[in-house]
């Protein structure tokens, strides 16, 4: 009877000492399978941190060349107030010519004259 108990016993403790292995194996596995879908985050993380650092050097360049435009912009707006001011005065100095070649005594000729120059 001692023999039967103890040969049950045996009997057991492999059977133990085999779930246990057959857990352990399972959990090495576990651990695999979730340090590799650790892994892939990481990738994952690391691959967005790099789109996202581009994008932010993407926007500082379209705000370097909204900057550049606005002052080009700018400077269009200035040359074009020059050549307004620089055409009412030349319109000034054409009126003051034509009126003092009329009054000279030119007259008609000296008009066309100026109109010539002037195309």
């Amino acid at each position: 009877a001692a023999r039967a108990i103890s040969s049950r016993d045996a009997e057991a403790e492999v059977k133990v000492e085999t779930e246990e292995e057959l857990l352990e194996a399972r959990l090495t596995d576990a651990e695999r399978r979730l340090q590799a879908e650790e892994n892939l985050l990481d990738q994952e993380r690391l691959k967005l941190q790099g789109e996202e650092a581009l994008m932010l050097k993407k926007a500082q360049e379209i705000q370097q060349r909204e900057r550049e435009l606005m002052l080009i912009e700018e400077m269009l707006q200035r040359d074009k107030e020059k050549l307004v001011g620089s055409e009412s005065k030349l319109k000034v100095e054409l009126r003051t010519r034509r009126d003092r070649a009329f009054r000279l005594g030119g007259g008609r000729e000296a008009l066309d004259g100026v109109s010539d120059l002037l195309g």
